[in-house]
């Protein structure tokens, strides 16, 4: 679906709906966001004996700009992609641990 389509559906009051449109709703609002979460806590160094550290991360999803997939989001149910927000988070994590050693 495209940003514009979803934030239509959603805009719809759920109490209003019929069954079906209820289920329909519901797959299209709550499933996929245009945000990538990623939280994690994890000890500064091997030393430490309880985790010390806590990280989140929010990234926005990629959207096609252009061509014939434009307005819509890049791996829709996170499928095949990796999360970008897990990743900078590892990166940031492991900056850390060295600067920490």
């Amino acid at each position: 679906m495209s940003l514009s389509a979803i934030k239509a559906k959603c805009s719809l009051r759920p109490d209003r709906l019929t069954v079906d449109e209820l289920q329909d709703w519901t797959t299209s609002c709550s499933r996929e966001r245009p945000y990538k979460w990623y939280a994690a806590v994890f000890k500064s160094d091997d030393k430490q004996p309880q985790f010390n550290k806590a990280i989140a991360v929010l990234t926005e999803r990629n959207w096609h700009r252009t061509g014939a997939l434009a307005g819509m989001v890049h791996s829709p149910g996170d499928t095949g992609e990796p999360n970008a927000s897990a990743e900078l988070a590892l990166r940031i994590m492991q900056r850390i641990r060295t600067s920490s050693e």
